[in-house]
């Protein structure tokens, strides 16, 4: 078939790329800049040049596809005043410029990547796709965006287009340069301080494994439904205790005091300047302490025969290409 993925040159639309192609299907980017052209270019990819805030661009990517994969978006918590608005534009109106230029070409069938964050807190429960959320007072930035993005999906399904929605968890693997990632693989190297909101609930998805159930979603899925692709449901605290073992060394044993958080809130700026830690600290507290998001993924086992590794097994393979990289 051919297949447009949008995000096709981040972290999980590589993976998927790779596994289009290596099942022989034809795949299509979009590129904005001649050094992404290039890299879809290397891999065997088509290419429109423009991303998706431009109509033109959009509708000559998915003119005669088979598939749309909606993997493109900004994944980010705790993000300045100054962002919101790409955020906006890239989560929000990006998905709903690409699932109507997608239903009006007469696309077979498309995928949406939202995920189990949709769902709000989960207070400690693990939901499934049934759950419906009644709180809307969003976490963050990145949450309102992604609710947003995953009601016009609902939409274009309730109006008939065909639409599945992929759900994924936290998802981790080699490459992962995310904040979980960084701490994952600081802890396994022993070169973490300390623990920064291990209360937090996750379910850690491993990348590869959620690639495999995203070609199952389209391909076995029901038009109309929605799956969880997840993993095992933890705490980010015990996650990386185990990445500290499987890595041989000691677990950080101090953790950086909320109240300390809270008092920094106010030079989350300037402390963003000189370190990774995301500059709007309120948000990335609200969003993070004490919180779940947690779902069952029992659906899709059953219904499209996804398979999940273990969390010791998916760290494993995250401190073998640590060494492999360093090496």
């Amino acid at each position: 078939m051919k297949a447009l993925v949008t995000g096709a040159t981040g972290f999980l639309g590589s993976r998927l790329v790779d596994r289009l192609l290596d099942r022989g299907d034809v795949v299509v980017g979009l590129a904005r800049s001649p050094s992404s052209a290039q890299k879809l270019i290397d891999r065997g990819c088509k290419f429109v040049q423009g991303d998706l805030a431009q109509d033109p661009a959009v509708r000559a990517a998915v003119q005669g596809c088979d598939a749309v994969f909606h993997a493109a978006g900004v994944h980010k918590i705790g993000i300045r005043r100054s962002e919101v608005a790409a955020m906006e534009a890239a989560n929000v109106d990006g998905t709903q410029r690409i699932l109507d230029a997608a239903i009006e070409e007469g696309v077979g069938r498309i995928v949406h990547l939202s995920g189990i964050s949709v769902f709000g807190n989960t207070r400690g429960q693990v939901v499934d796709e049934t759950f419906t959320r009644t709180d809307l007072r969003f976490l963050s930035h990145y949450d309102r965006t992604k609710y947003r993005a995953h009601a016009l999906a609902r939409e274009r399904i309730d109006a008939g287009g065909p639409v599945i929605i992929v759900q994924p968890g936290a998802v981790y693997g080699p490459g992962d340069h995310s904040a979980v990632g960084h701490q994952l693989a600081a802890a396994a190297a022993g070169r973490l301080p300390f623990q920064v909101f291990p209360s937090l609930g996750l379910v850690l998805a491993h990348v590869d494994d959620v690639t495999e159930g995203i070609l199952q979603a389209h391909d076995r899925g029901r038009i109309g439904e929605a799956y969880v692709l997840g993993g095992e449901t933890t705490t980010l605290g015990q996650a990386i205790e185990r990445a500290a073992r499987a890595g041989r060394v000691a677990p950080p044993r101090r953790t950086l005091p909320r109240g300390l958080i809270r008092m920094g809130a106010p030079l989350g700026g300037l402390l963003s300047r000189i370190s990774s830690i995301p500059p709007n600290l309120a948000e990335l507290s609200r969003a993070c302490d004490g919180v779940t998001y947690w779902a069952s993924d029992e659906k899709a086992r059953s219904g499209l025969g996804y398979s999940r590794r273990a969390l010791q097994a998916g760290l494993a393979d995250l401190l073998s290409s640590s060494a492999t990289r360093q090496g």
